[in-house]
């Protein structure tokens, strides 16, 4: 194994931050190194070699992968099930009558960012499938995280968001009052989850012994009831649905 720190980034929720920290100490641990978890700015931290490895979302991993990019999906959590999969869902204010995602077509749409593959990619891919124009949102708010697309349909800023399922899992396990005050009309997916993905950097023998740590943590409980059960080996292949869904939303809103 090699020496030195053990740089890992973050490009997800930081409501999750405690998950990665977990995993991180655990994997550096594993591979006898120091772990830093640090909070990732730019995808060229990873490709470039600047991060052994990183949390990211499922869409930018497509892309950067299908750019060129020498970076390798290692191992996604599980969250109520044994598969690597969660769910976005569709959350309006309580009292909205619409029932569909459709519906809340010519309403101001909240979106955490636009890599977002949970927030954004596959609402424009549902959309797609489902024969809808683009630009049928009077308004897009970029808010930066989930829990900001969240705090503008509280406030009134935004009408509609699609939001992580662990995240909003952990949120409303946080604030039991968050589901009263807003409701979920439509569940998008399943996706594949973020996978934890290692750089150029990071050789094959500690990919090897990283995937066979990981796969052997026991279970973390974010929140009471948001708890995940497990990190299974995925590979680039685990995430051909996320291309076909940016394909989806390429063809008709040049996504």
């Amino acid at each position: 194994m090699t020496a030195g720190r053990l740089r890992i980034g973050t490009f997800l929720a930081p409501r999750l931050r405690p998950l990665y920290e977990h995993v991180s100490d655990s994997l550096g641990e594993a591979l006898g190194r120091c772990a830093e978890l640090v909070d990732g700015a730019q995808f060229t931290q990873l490709t470039d070699g600047e991060l052994d490895a990183a949390f990211i979302c499922g869409l930018p991993y497509v892309r950067l992968r299908d750019a060129g990019a020498q970076i390798e999906a290692l191992v996604a959590p599980a969250m109520g099930t044994e598969e690597p999969v969660y769910s976005s869902a569709v959350v309006v204010r309580a009292g909205t009558e619409a029932k569909r995602l459709e519906e809340m077509s010519g309403r101001r749409l909240a979106v955490n960012e636009p890599d977002s593959h949970s927030g954004y990619g596959i609402l424009l891919a549902a959309l797609a499938e489902r024969g809808v124009a683009a630009g049928c949102f009077s308004k897009v708010v970029e808010t930066g995280s989930h829990v900001g697309s969240l705090a503008a349909l509280r406030s009134g800023g935004a009408d509609v968001a699609a939001i992580d399922s662990h995240v909003l899992a952990a949120l409303a396990a946080d604030d039991p009052a968050l589901l009263g005050v807003l409701t979920v009309i439509e569940w998008l997916g399943p996706s594949p989850s973020q996978p934890l993905t290692a750089g150029p950097g990071l050789g094959l023998d500690e990919r090897v012994a990283a995937c066979e740590a990981l796969r052997e943590l026991e279970a973390f409980e974010l929140a009471p009831g948001a708890r995940v059960d497990c990190w299974a080996r995925v590979d680039d292949s685990t995430y051909d649905p996320i291309r076909r869904m940016c394909a989806a939303a390429a063809g008709r809103h040049g996504f």
